[in-house]
């Protein structure tokens, strides 16, 4: 085993690169052959830098679903959020019932299928449970149900849908 005692060295200086376990590093900088090439700054760490080409822009759009099951002319308003693969929808729907069914259009088709929980009017009587809005895979149709039991509306009177914060993931 070699031992080496000395006092003092001349003519060194201190290396500004070197290699860590595989990482070129200079400055202070990981290389080319690392994830990071420059100083991560607030900046450069942004909603708009984090989500692009996403459609984000981190405020609601509106958007005009086309709905069945009503006659004459409906109140809708709707609005929706897409971050990344989250789609966040709010959606009220009402009008003159004509059909015991009633779909709209989705903003953006979802991942996977699923049921949501809804409020709903039929026949102008707030319903007492719940109603569901059901979405297929890939489809951009959902089919809404005025109970949790896939109950079928009255084909007239007044016919409403309220659904506020329903989250899905994009297709």
């Amino acid at each position: 085993q070699a031992t080496i005692t000395v006092d003092s060295i001349a003519g060194h200086t201190n290396a500004t690169s070197g290699t860590v376990y595989g990482l070129s590093i200079s400055s202070g900088k990981v290389g080319t052959n690392g994830v990071i090439t420059t100083s991560i700054t607030d900046a450069a760490v942004t909603p708009a830098k984090l989500f692009a080409g996403t459609g984000s822009t981190w405020v609601y759009t509106t958007f005009l679903p086309a709905a069945t099951g009503y006659s004459g002319t409906s109140t809708i308003i709707a609005r929706y959020i897409q971050i990344g693969k989250s789609v966040v929808m709010d959606l009220f729907l009402s009008g003159t019932s004509n059909a015991t069914t009633c779909t709209f259009t989705l903003p953006v088709a979802p991942k996977s299928g699923g049921y949501y929980l809804t409020k709903t009017t039929d026949n102008g009587s707030l319903q007492t449970s719940p109603g569901l809005v059901s979405m297929a895979a890939t489809s951009t149709t959902a089919t809404c149900y005025k109970t949790m039991a896939l109950g079928t509306f009255t084909a007239s009177g007044t016919k409403e849908i309220e659904v506020f914060g329903l989250t899905y993931e994009a297709n």
